[in-house]
Parts: structure tokens; C-alpha cells; sequence
């Protein structure tokens, strides 16, 4: 009997001490969590009954009004949601933040972050930077995807939207590898091939203008970084491309905002080190990539990642 008893008390003993190391397992990745941080990307915020008819690049931080807004009160109710100064700061200092920490994003400065965005921004008081191509604001310039993903998709290439949807990835991909001297000509011959006017493509995709920028500037919230002079794939430039792309994109919007622009955002989502050094040279203060994790530990502050948002909880449950 004495040793049933014993036998049990082992058992119970080792199968309390197996809960506990569990337990502890789930702290520790409680802990860890508590003092992550998370910097969110998105590219278009459009009107809900056109979430489905317009394309970005790959289709990637796209969505409509109504799910931004849920996703900005949600995150707002259960997350920190931190200047991307402050989040940099921090980062730059080695000094935790006291929760999950979270800063809101947008690259290339369509009109819809205005027109969409900065109203539900404004309405959960949540702090957002805006990466600005600066030679496209304030101007009737059209992006060369737009243009693409215009025209092909109100052609007849496909039946169903899904399959037009792969064919444009596709295309857009292998347009991006090319020369730009020799990616406009193509692009040019498709939109003259089509019929589509241009005015008509820049219609449905609008930048934003130097005033509507400086309205958001002055509420405070809203910051803006650069995503260079005319977005092109600095890889391919020569070094005397770089400055021009990359210093004098951050003249021209300090100009404009008469303030200091601390930030930069990699097009494409592709640098060398020569990239990251140039962008130190200019007087950044950190740069990003989009959604691509470019472990560099020697430029820690000049290869963050973002986080490229999708529909819906999930991703948001699976990564945070």
C-alpha cells in the first residue's frame, strides 16, 4: 500500500513540476511578446465599393475604409500603437517599450490616405507616417503599375477576375526587372494599343497634392518620410543615381514641411549595403523594407522589416 501511495505522490509531483515548467514556457513567451514591436505597411486605403476593382503591385496593402477602421480600433484597443520615431527611438536606444508596440505606415502617398486613411487616423488619435515619392506628389504622374494594372485589367485577357488577377502579378514582376528606359516603351505601347486614356488611369489613381499633405502635418500625427524621387529599383542605379534619388528626395520634403525627415523606405523592398550606406550618408535615421526580414546586424536601424496587413483577424492573431 505504501508503495501505491509513493508511486502516486512521484507521479503527482512530476506531472505538477511538467504543468509548472509549462506554465513557465507560456510566461516567458508572454514576456517576450509583451515587448515586441511591429511596424504595420500599408499602401491604399480606397473607398469600400472600390476595394475590389483596383489592383496595387502584387496586391499588397490594399484594403477598404471599413476594414482599415476595424483594424485600426482593434489594434488601438488591445496594442500600443507608437509614433515610428518613438518606436525607432527605442529600438536605436535599446530601451523596451512597456507593451506590444505598434507603428502604422504608408508608402508611395496616394490620395486615398488623405481622403480615407487620415480621417479614421484622426478619429482613434493613432500616429502614422507616410512615405512620399516625391517627384510624383502634387503632379498628374501616374505610377507605371497603375498603369499596367489598369489596362489590363478592363481588357478582355480573362473571364474570371482571379485569373486576370495571376496574369497582372506576373506581368508587373517581370516588368520590374527591366530597364526603366525599356519598361516605359512597353508600357507606353500597351496603354496606346488599349485605348484607355491616361487621364482616365490617373483619375482612378491619384497622388496626393503638397497641400493636402501639409493639412496633415500640421495635426501632429501624421509624420512623412522619403521612398525616393521617382521609386525606381536602386540596385540598378549608379551611385550618382543614389544621391540623387535618395539625399535630394529628403531636400525636397523638408523644403516643402520646413522640418527634418528622419526616415526612408527601400522601393521594392531591395538594398546592398552601398543602398544602406547612402541612405546613412543622407542623414537618415533608419530605413525600411516591406514585408522581406533582411537580417543585417552590423545595420540593424537600415534594414527593419514591416508588416504587410491582410483582411481580417487572423494574420494579426498569427503574427502578433
Amino acid at each position: 500500500m505504501n508503495k501505491i501511495i509513493s508511486y502516486f505522490s512521484w507521479l503527482a509531483k512530476y506531472y505538477l513540476g511538467f504543468i509548472f515548467a509549462f506554465e513557465l514556457l507560456i510566461l516567458k513567451d508572454r514576456l517576450n511578446r509583451k515587448n515586441k514591436t511591429y511596424i504595420l505597411l500599408y499602401h491604399r486605403i480606397t473607398d469600400d465599393d472600390d476595394a475590389k476593382k483596383i489592383s496595387y503591385p502584387l496586391d499588397a496593402g490594399l484594403i477598404s475604409k471599413k476594414e482599415f477602421e476595424w483594424q485600426m480600433r482593434y489594434l488601438s484597443k488591445k496594442y500600443q500603437i507608437v509614433s515610428l520615431k518613438n518606436l525607432v527611438l527605442s529600438l536605436k536606444n535599446k530601451k523596451k517599450l512597456s507593451s506590444v508596440s505598434i507603428a502604422i505606415t504608408f508608402d508611395d502617398g496616394y490620395k486615398d490616405n488623405y481622403l480615407n486613411a487620415y480621417p479614421i487616423l484622426k478619429k482613434y488619435n493613432i500616429p502614422a507616417t507616410i512615405f512620399l515619392v516625391s517627384d510624383y506628389i502634387g503632379t498628374n504622374k501616374i505610377f507605371w503599375w497603375d498603369k499596367v494594372t489598369y489596362v489590363l485589367r478592363y481588357n478582355k485577357l480573362a473571364k474570371k477576375r482571379i485569373k486576370k488577377d495571376f496574369l497582372i502579378h506576373k506581368i508587373l514582376v517581370d516588368l520590374r526587372k527591366l530597364d526603366e528606359i525599356k519598361r516605359e516603351k512597353i508600357i507606353e505601347d500597351l496603354v496606346n494599343k488599349s485605348n484607355i486614356s491616361l487621364a482616365k488611369i490617373q483619375k482612378s489613381n491619384p497622388v496626393l497634392s503638397w497641400d493636402e499633405i501639409k493639412k496633415m502635418n500640421e495635426c501632429r500625427l501624421i509624420d512623412f518620410a522619403s521612398h525616393t524621387k521617382t521609386h525606381p529599383l536602386l540596385t540598378k542605379l549608379e551611385n550618382y543615381q543614389l544621391k540623387e534619388e535618395i539625399y535630394n528626395s529628403k531636400l525636397e520634403i523638408e523644403k516643402r514641411l520646413g522640418k527634418k525627415i528622419y526616415f526612408f523606405a527601400y522601393p521594392y523592398s531591395e538594398a546592398n549595403q552601398s543602398i544602406k550606406t547612402a541612405a546613412k550618408k543622407a542623414g537618415y535615421l533608419a530605413a525600411f523594407f516591406a514585408d522581406i526580414n533582411q537580417e543585417d546586424k552590423l545595420n540593424k536601424l537600415f534594414s527593419l522589416k514591416r508588416i504587410v496587413p491582410l483582411e481580417g483577424l487572423t494574420w494579426i492573431k498569427k503574427i502578433i
